[in-house]
């Protein structure tokens, strides 16, 4: 059988992306299943939900007190921090550098633009995280 945090990992990311391509694909009947599976930023943070669900399941099965929580917890804070913070800016810098470049005419390739994550997509990525990682406990896992 997997380890326990390999398939909370595995359903926190499968339901946020999920949600993620009905949410997208509601807007926006032409969307591409791939481009919405593979390209983050987006509602909800899966990035969210899945460190979220790991750091719940570690401080429910080892106790909020024990080392391996707080790292799991650090560690949590700064994939969130990442992706709302430091690739949100990127995200909106990439749009301005392409938008010069067309507007520029300048024969040079667009930058790719990586999007970062809104508080809004964090807190109902983590709030899914949450949920993932305390099913998945009273579930035995």
């Amino acid at each position: 059988m997997m380890p326990r945090y390999l398939v909370v990992f595995v359903l926190a990311w499968v339901i946020a992306q999920g949600a993620k391509y009905i949410l997208e694909i509601r807007k926006d009947k032409s969307a591409k299943f791939k481009r919405i599976i593979t390209e983050s930023g987006g509602m909800p943070s899966s990035h969210s939900s899945v460190v979220i669900a790991l750091a719940t399941l570690v401080g429910l099965h080892e106790g909020v007190y024990s080392s391996i929580f707080g790292l799991a917890f650090v560690f949590a804070m700064i994939v969130i921090y990442d992706s709302m913070k430091v690739r949100f800016s990127n995200g909106i810098q990439a749009q301005r550098i392409n938008e010069i470049i067309e507007k520029q005419n300048l024969k040079i390739k667009k930058v790719r633009v990586v999007k970062g994550h809104t508080p809004l997509e964090v807190a109902v990525g983590s709030v899914i995280g949450i949920f993932i990682g305390y099913t998945a406990f009273l579930l035995g896992l």
